[in-house]
């Protein structure tokens, strides 16, 4: 899990060697904004890297909630992954996420920049709530080279927005399971914000009304995406697509 100052090439060598494990995995490396042009070839060559995942919290913004795409991910990793058809696993910045101007700008002009870059927003580009989702969605979906993750929303029109507003083919299934999906709760909308509301960080989370305890976050997750799906009349070809076959195509498995 990052955090400020965490040894980076040491998380780096643990996930390079545990991707080693399993023939069906691929990894990508965490990023320091540092690293020069050969820094991190070189260590993508040794730990057989097939991406890039930076953070707000290893940046160089000043102000961390204000952090944007290049100061996560400066423009050396875009050369590179371009040139090598690499992951850019993006965890949006600032306030309001994609739906930020800044976020929107910057994220056009690299990916029309650099084609081969697979950028993957995660989270839904961070749109956990329905009023974000609704006011960026749109704005980047005709880029081919971009797609989305579903990982942790809970928000079932989230979904719904996404399924309406976003290439179906460009849209892969997340878990974040042991970060986020194995807390018991859900991370829920209030207006432009959202809070993990989950056993374990609150007092007022009860439910007396009822005998049972919160179910995992991972659970909440697949729930609204169901709802979502069965609204849009998705069939098994859709499912696969979704669970497997976009991911498989787009991260070339197998190959």
């Amino acid at each position: 899990h990052p955090v400020p100052g965490v040894d980076i090439d040491g998380m780096n060598s643990y996930v390079a060697r545990e991707g080693r494990k399993e023939k069906g995995s691929i990894v990508l490396m965490l990023v320091n904004p540092d690293f020069t042009r050969k820094e991190i070839e070189q260590r993508i060559d040794e730990g057989n890297f097939k991406g890039f995942k930076p953070y707000m919290c290893i940046s160089k913004a000043k102000q961390m909630a204000q952090c944007t795409v290049l100061q996560m991910l400066p423009e050396q990793y875009w050369k590179i992954a371009h040139e090598r058809s690499l992951v850019m696993l993006l965890h949006m910045g600032r306030y309001r996420a994609l739906a930020d101007p800044v976020n929107q700008r910057d994220i056009r002009r690299l990916a029309e920049r650099y084609p081969r870059a697979k950028i993957q927003l995660a989270h839904c580009a961070r749109c956990f709530t329905p009023e974000i989702a609704e006011k960026s969605l749109p704005s980047l979906a005709d880029l081919p080279n971009v797609h989305i993750d579903t990982s942790a929303v809970c928000e079932g029109e989230v979904f719904h927005i996404l399924f309406d507003a976003w290439p179906r083919k460009r849209i892969v299934f997340g878990t974040d399971n042991f970060v986020a999906g194995m807390a018991r709760g859900k991370i829920a909308a209030f207006g432009l914000g959202w809070y993990t509301v989950c056993e374990g960080n609150t007092e007022a989370f009860s439910a007396p009304h009822v005998p049972w305890r919160p179910t995992f976050l991972a659970y909440e997750n697949l729930r609204a995406i169901r709802y979502a799906a069965e609204r849009k009349k998705w069939g098994r070809r859709e499912r696969e697509d979704f669970f497997w076959n976009n991911a498989a195509r787009i991260l070339k498995f197998g190959e």
